[in-house]
């Protein structure tokens, strides 16, 4: 009894030391560091100041694993200390994140190739409908006003409510105005109130919106495991202690819908965020999307489409469109019978371009040598506040648009070059990828106007002009056709390949701890072992294909004409194959191919994926006596091997599934049995198609 006593006086001494290590670091560190005034969501705090419903040693605990996530992630980019930290610099993780214990430590179970504790399988929750909220009494009118504004926004772009009621009991929101703006991700508790700090300097709308993300169960989106592809971390921009606020989380904790990463987000990090010098911490592979980071202005399109994909699935059930929505768009959940579409579109299916402001905006059809200017209201006068312009620019099918920046470009009271990657106020946004739902590239400010022509990748664009202020000049662009690939000129026998989107199947996997009961309960009362098992999910992936069309062939960056040579540096030698004794000035264009009409457009392909499609064109020839007989009039080419998504057949597979059975006295061994599962699945490609590398090609 006596040593147990001794031993009892150790442990207290060394908690009760813990605990004064811990006091004394927070008493040392400022109560609240606001890192950019721009985006007051990002802040150090102090946990004592933070009433997040939590305990002090719960907060102890959170700040103390946060510390060893911040160590890994140190020694991880090779970065050497003479010393640990034991607890970390920040109670709130990400700048606005409030985690528990077991959140953080699942975190850093994640960023671990050895995990030894169990995950808990539902950290982050979605909430029932509607979800209740109340103010505590710590904010004024206006201040109420503008969080509830927030809320409204979210309620008119999804199903999701929100109910003001004082008298609630069980799982709500209360709304708090302590220091700081931080949340909780996801519902946390089916019988507990929640609390949201909405404080000083909080108050922009978007910065409220931010905050009500996370509540509904939206993480960061450079959180997302997929950011690689998208954005480069640059480690030696970031704050000392801050590195673990850019790790990625599991696919395990992060649903995406098939909705493509997005960093036009309102939930992106900017590109300064938690930087010791001013410089960039994020950059993204597309130097077009840099001034899109960050921005806290609006919700965009797929950040509302997450969240009714997420919330709304079943109020549209059992009612169908009438036709596919276009351009990404989707079932609209405030109104089943129409889609919901990104910004600059409009119409039931979005087929059409959305209606402008002011004397701008349309639809503009290009034709071959076509050049054709598209101003702001008034250029290059002033333009006002509320302006909203929206053009839908197209050329002919196997064509790019070349858009081109000309002149003056706009200016207003805020553009500064000290900050040339700050989210823009103001802006000319174009969006020359294949996907029309997907952010554009914005450009604000003259310093960070395009030198180079934008070239789509596809031969469809729009360009949006959105002014929330007054400024100088607005912009002027020129726009014109760019051949690509041999699609619609083959003339030049070098052209730039095409470029687009498309989608593919792609597997999302991540390791759980899982318990292997005792196989023999009676040896011992604790014999449990945990093992690392490797779950996965298939998703809809998005990556930009190169490609050229028929009769040119992609030799590195560009198309070149079948039966053409490059030859040392720029000279160009043509080699024809010629099968006869007809001269090459045959072949090339002489009297017998005038009387060959133009090919016509290619069909349309008889299937939308799976590999087995066709597509066809043809051409006439005028005069039968004067035409080659070797000449084509009509040419099929393959098309659509892309991997089907949606065609469902049944599937069958066999499982092997685990059971205890008796093997001796008082023991029981793991045993297997084979069980033929049958399930609803994708038809993937056509009869006689399989997927190799991502596309359907024939099983021959």
């Amino acid at each position: 009894m006596r040593g147990f006593n001794q031993l009892g006086k150790k442990v207290w001494t060394l908690i009760l030391g813990i605990n004064i290590l811990f006091i004394w670091h927070l008493e040392c560190r400022p109560s609240l560091e606001i890192l950019d005034s721009r985006f007051p969501e990002q802040s150090d705090l102090r946990p004592e100041v933070v009433n997040d419903g939590q305990t002090m040693s719960e907060k102890q605990e959170v700040m103390r694993l946060l510390a060893v996530l911040e160590n890994k992630s140190e020694s991880q980019l090779g970065i050497k200390k003479d010393s640990l930290s034991s607890f970390a610099s920040s109670y709130v993780f990400e700048g606005d994140i409030i985690l528990t214990p077991v959140q953080v430590q699942a975190i850093l179970d994640q960023t671990s190739r050895r995990r030894k504790r169990k995950l808990v399988s539902d950290e982050y929750r979605r909430w029932t409908l509607p979800i209740n909220y109340r103010f505590d009494g710590t904010h004024d009118k206006s201040e109420q006003q503008e969080i509830q504004n927030a809320m409204k926004i979210w309620s008119e772009e999804t199903c999701i409510e929100f109910k003001e009621t004082n008298l609630f009991n069980g799982t709500g929101i209360v709304y708090t105005n302590e220091k700081g703006c931080w949340s909780y991700v996801g519902r946390q508790s089916s019988d507990a109130q929640q609390i949201v700090s909405i404080g000083s300097g909080c108050y922009q709308t978007g910065t409220i919106e931010h905050e009500i993300g996370h509540v509904i169960g939206f993480w960061h989106e450079h959180a997302r495991p997929d950011r690689d592809d998208h954005i480069t971390i640059i480690n030696d921009n970031i704050k000392n202690d801050s590195k673990s606020n850019f790790v990625y989380e599991s696919w395990r904790s992060i649903l995406t819908y098939d909705i493509p990463y997005d960093v036009g987000s309102l939930m992106h990090y900017g590109s300064e965020t938690f930087s010791k010098n001013g410089l960039r911490t994020i950059e993204t592979k597309d130097p077009l999307m840099q001034r899109v980071l960050g921005q806290r202005y609006e919700l965009s399109f797929y950040d509302v489409k997450l969240a009714n994909l997420a919330y709304c699935k079943d109020v549209c059930y059992n009612k169908t469109l009438s036709s596919n929505c276009l351009h990404d768009g989707y079932q609209d959940p405030k109104n089943c019978s129409r889609c919901r579409c990104a910004d600059g579109l409009s119409g039931d299916f979005c087929q059409y371009v959305a209606p402008s402001t002011g004397q701008c905006g349309g639809h503009v059809t290009l034709q071959w040598g076509d050049k054709k200017v598209l101003t702001s209201p008034g250029y290059p006068g002033n333009y006002y506040a509320g302006t909203k312009c929206n053009w839908m620019i197209e050329s002919p099918n196997g064509t790019r648009i070349s858009i081109k920046f000309t002149g003056l470009f706009l200016n207003y009271s805020s553009c500064d070059s000290s900050f040339i990657y700050y989210p823009c106020r103001d802006y000319v946004e174009v969006k020359y990828q294949g996907n029309l739902g997907a952010t554009g590239g914005r450009f604000c400010c003259n310093n960070t106007r395009p030198l180079e022509p934008i070239v789509t990748h596809q031969n469809r664009s729009l360009i949006l002009f959105r002014s929330r202020g007054e400024g100088q000049y607005g912009f002027n662009i020129t726009v014109s056709i760019s051949s690509c690939g041999g699609c619609y000129d083959s003339t030049f026998v070098q052209q730039p390949f095409c470029t687009k989107i498309e989608n593919y199947t792609c597997k999302q996997t991540w390791n759980e701890i899982q318990k292997e009961p005792c196989t023999n309960m009676w040896m011992t009362l604790n014999c449990d072992q945990y093992k690392v098992v490797t779950k996965e999910r298939y998703a809809v992936c998005y990556r930009e294909v190169q490609y050229c069309c028929e009769g040119f062939d992609l030799i590195g960056t560009s198309c070149l004409k079948k039966g053409i040579n490059l030859t040392g540096g720029d000279n160009l030698s043509v080699t024809y194959n010629i099968q006869s004794d007809t001269t090459s000035n045959d072949l090339l264009s002489s009297d017998a191919l005038s009387q060959m009409t133009s090919w016509t457009e290619w069909s349309n392909c008889s299937r939308s994926c799976g590999g087995c499609g066709t597509q066809t064109r043809t051409r006439t020839c005028v005069s039968q006596d004067n035409c080659r007989k070797d000449f084509a009039t009509a040419e099929e080419r393959i098309c659509n091997n892309n991997i089907c998504m949606g065609f469902k057949k049944f599937c069958s597979s066999q499982k092997q599934i685990p059971f205890y059975a008796m093997c001796g006295f008082f023991q029981t061994c793991l045993r297997y049995r084979t069980e033929t599962v049958y399930f609803v699945c994708d038809d993937l490609c056509c009869a006689g198609y399989s997927v190799q590398n991502d596309i359907c090609v024939p099983d021959s």
